[in-house]
Order: structure tokens, then sequence, then C-alpha cells
């Protein structure tokens, strides 16, 4: 019997914006080798972290993510149709966000919603999150650059323009 090996944390990358060489290049090489995803975090000065809840509103926060998002991106993860892709691998972006809303009204705010064309949107709930699948053939800067200021946009707390990516990759 052939067990199917758990991904686990490989690198951790300080991601700065203005230059997302290292970032882009950790994502080339998940595309080449599959079976890992990365998250992407926001910084969060710590003047604007708020106090976790207490009493009843811990009850009532349940899982729900910190005041800053967690966005994950997740190549050639699902093979679902898109419309005229036939039927291939497709990335799977998602944003979990603790807003208590849907997404798409706050990122169109933003000038990012509608997404660039091809992308699906799968998901868009307020507990759960935002899904969205893309064709591989996207650049990976487009989509990670889409990614980061979605995420920031979904931000319930200003957030420091430092983002920490997590690199998971498939056990060997």
């Amino acid at each position: 019997m052939v067990r199917a090996r758990a991904a686990q944390l490989t690198e951790e990358l300080e991601v700065h914006p203005e230059d997302l060489g290292p970032l882009v290049a950790a994502a080339h090489s998940l595309r080449r080798r599959p079976g890992g995803w990365l998250h992407l975090q926001p910084g969060v000065p710590e003047e604007a972290v708020p106090p976790p809840p207490r009493g009843l509103a811990l009850l009532l926060a349940g899982s729900a993510p910190g005041p800053a998002p967690v966005a994950t991106w997740v190549p050639g993860a699902a093979r679902r149709r898109i419309p005229g892709s036939g039927r291939q691998a497709v990335d799977q972006l998602g944003i979990q966000h603790g807003l208590a809303v849907r997404a798409r009204p706050r990122l169109a705010e933003a000038g990012l919603w509608p997404p660039p064309a091809g992308w699906l949107l799968r998901q868009d709930e307020p507990r759960r999150g935002l899904v969205l699948e893309v064709r591989p053939e996207v650049e990976l800067e487009q989509l990670l650059r889409w990614l980061l200021r979605a995420t920031e946009a979904l931000s319930g707390v200003p957030v420091s323009g430092r983002w920490r990516a997590l690199v998971f990759r498939r056990a060997d």
C-alpha cells in the first residue's frame, strides 16, 4: 500500500509587494512539483491588533480567523472544467477573512472585482471565505499581486505592508 505523503512547511519568506521575485520563484517551484501550497499573511502593526475576545464574544467568534485574513494559493489543485478550457488542473486561490460578510462588495470597492477574465468564482461565504479557480497559464506575478491586494482589501485591521509567506511542499 502506497501512502500519500503530507506536505510540510519547508520555507518562510518575508515578502515586500514592490519585490515579488522570491515569492514568484517559490510559486514556480510549487507549480513544477505539485502537492504543495503557500499561505500569505499580512503583517499587522502591534497597535492595530485588537485584544482577544472574552466571554460571550469568544463563543460567538468560534473559529473565525484573526483580525487579518490569510490567503492560500494551491497550484493545480482541482481538475475542473472552466468554460473553454477543457478538463485540466486549475490553480485555486482562497482568502479566509473575518469580515462576516461576502467579499465581493469589498473587493469591488477596491477595484478588484470582477477578477481578471478567465478566473472563476467557486465560493464567497462570510464564514468560509472566498475561493477562485484560475487557469495555470496565468502569470504567477499577476496572480500573486492580485491575491496580496485582495487580502489587504479584506483585512479588518490596518496592515503594515510587509507579508509573510509560508511555503508547504510534499515530503519526499
